[in-house]
């Protein structure tokens, strides 16, 4: 297997969003019915002419009924345009490629490292959405992609050879000789005889796997990591996490990420109120040095109990803070600034402790 040829950097065009109106146009072509059954039902139904008709007066019924359906039909339109965001990524000549879906503010940077083949590590808080951006990062390149979890032993990451002879090979010998984005999850919590030999892959982009020997990596074999901290090891909120040595970190772009309000409204069906919440919540967590998170995930799954008919106070507790102490709670309560219905059911849900 040849070498790969070094990397010249390349420039990457800026992500723009692109036009997302067809995908709004067919689904409000397919809630049409629906619209226009219930301007109907607002429409007073025909009586027997009077006398004499004022006109004006008719209009204005008509007009007052219509007019808050109108309303919510644009608010209807907006939110479904918010939600299916259609971005274009162009790199160089390339043909375009659409990506479907919120992308995280650092996606331009990180798809930078990649395609000049700088790995990347991502660090923060538990979901900012560092899983999902890997993922996006393939699918503008147009490559595989591959993943693997916090890593114990050696041979989960280089595979090993069984019984038979065979070669049980990993998501890391795939995209090493196949070409692909590798993400590298939790490595901060990953043993350090994993972190010496992926580090040696790194440096030399080439690797001595069971069986085969070195073998040189792909031209399209691109690196990203992903952990809760820094690299520099353990913090209150991340306490099973190992300090990595200087060598390994200077092999990456380091990319801090933290939540996007667009991608937690995408996670919440565009409910800003809890969003607001959400970011009031976070505040009152890091005044008081706790480590609770409220993440996206957790705003999701209240929003799927209230989607449920479940209540603001239930919701928010089996989907988010039903594992916290109770003097915990009380004390964010005191802090809570907001004055949403979010905020008055956390507000209850704590007097009730």
């Amino acid at each position: 297997v040849k070498p790969v040829v070094a990397v010249s950097a390349v420039p990457v065009t800026p992500v723009s969003d692109g036009n997302n109106d067809d995908v709004t146009a067919k689904i409000m072509a397919a809630l049409t019915p629906a619209i226009a059954a219930a301007v109907g039902a607002a429409i007073p139904a025909p009586v027997a002419p009077a006398a004499t008709v004022d006109a004006d007066a008719v209009n204005n019924i008509i007009d007052s009924r219509i007019a808050p359906i109108a309303a919510d039909m644009v608010s209807i339109k907006d939110d479904i345009r918010n939600l299916c965001v259609r971005h274009e990524i162009v790199i160089n000549n390339a043909p375009v490629v659409h990506i479907d879906g919120v992308l995280h503010p650092a996606f331009n940077d990180v798809l930078i490292d990649a395609q000049n083949r700088i790995p990347s590590y991502l660090f923060g808080p538990a979901g900012t959405g560092k899983n999902v951006l890997a993922e996006q990062i393939a699918k503008a390149l147009g490559i595989q992609f591959y993943y693997c979890g916090c890593l114990q032993n050696k041979y989960e990451l280089e595979g090993f050879v069984a019984a038979d002879g065979t070669y049980q090979e990993t998501e890391f010998y795939k995209a090493f000789t196949c070409g692909g984005v590798f993400l590298f999850d939790e490595m901060d919590g990953t043993a350090a005889e994993v972190l010496i030999a992926f580090n040696a892959a790194l440096a030399n982009s080439y690797y001595n796997f069971p069986k085969y020997g070195r073998i040189y990596a792909h031209k399209d074999t691109v690196f990203i990591a992903a952990g809760n901290t820094n690299l520099h090891g353990a913090t209150d909120a991340y306490c099973g996490r190992y300090q990595i040595d200087s060598s390994t970190i200077d092999r990456f772009g380091i990319h801090e990420m933290d939540y996007s309000r667009e991608i937690e409204l995408a996670n919440c069906n565009n409910n800003s109120d809890l969003v607001d919440f959400a970011h009031d919540l976070r505040k009152a967590i890091e005044k008081q040095n706790l480590t609770y998170t409220v993440s996206p995930r957790a705003l999701r799954r209240i929003s799927i109990y209230l989607a449920n008919n479940m209540s603001a106070g239930k919701a928010l507790k089996i989907g988010m803070c039903g594992s916290w102490a109770a003097t915990d709670v009380k004390l964010l309560a005191a802090n809570i600034i907001t004055s949403n219905k979010y905020a008055k059911a956390f507000i209850d849900y704590a007097n009730n402790l």
